[in-house]
């Protein structure tokens, strides 16, 4: 597990009727938290795309 400092940079509140998104500001990210936080989102959006790329 790491520990992760941020701030909220910007607020969506319509980005749909039951979520809003919400934009972060890291602080004091250490590099090696970084690359870890980088595979972790690039993980999550190749999965999103697989998920699209079967609902054909």
């Amino acid at each position: 597990m790491m520990q992760i400092l941020a701030q909220v940079a910007r607020i969506n509140s319509r980005y749909s009727d039951n979520l809003m998104l919400l934009g972060l500001k890291m602080i004091n990210l250490s590099s090696k938290n970084e690359s870890v936080l980088n595979k972790f989102i690039h993980d999550a959006q190749i999965e999103v795309l697989k998920r699209l790329s079967r609902k054909d």
